[in-house]
């Protein structure tokens, strides 16, 4: 058997591969992120439409679960409920005011807005089976504040 170098590659290559992928895998670029300036959107970017009647959120104001269990997998399977809609984006919001911070947990049917409630609905039901003791109040509208 041969021990030769089979990667058609140079060492120089391999090395600024390894680099780069450690820069990633490892988030070593999260120390230079305020190094760069915030860019605004375009209106293209922004997108034309204004979703905010076809939102609907729920305010989740208490959220239990068992600490040994993968709180990362029980939150996937909650978003992964409205994969099988079409036309839905989910959106979480943590709004912090006066030292407290409200979650909320939305649908938003980016077509017509008449699902948005059976939307929610789903949502609160896998919250509720995947976070047994949860408490969240259905049909929130939170209040956005703008300085």
């Amino acid at each position: 058997m041969d021990n030769q170098n089979h990667d058609p590659r140079k060492p120089d290559e391999l090395e600024d591969s390894f680099a780069q992928a450690d820069y990633i895998v490892r988030k070593r670029y999260r120390s230079l992120l305020s190094e760069y300036p915030i860019c605004e959107l375009s209106q293209e970017e922004k997108g034309v439409k204004d979703y905010g009647n076809h939102a609907q959120f729920i305010e989740i104001t208490k959220l239990v679960y068992d600490h040994s269990e993968s709180i990362l997998h029980k939150l996937t399977t909650v978003y992964h409920t409205l994969t099988t809609f079409q036309d839905v984006s989910i959106v979480l919001l943590l709004q912090s005011k006066e030292g407290k911070v409200k979650l909320y947990l939305g649908a938003v049917d980016t077509a017509d807005g008449n699902k948005r409630g059976d939307y929610c609905n789903t949502l609160e039901r896998a919250i509720l089976a995947n976070f047994p003791g949860s408490k969240v109040t259905q049909k929130a509208q939170p209040r956005v504040y703008q300085d």
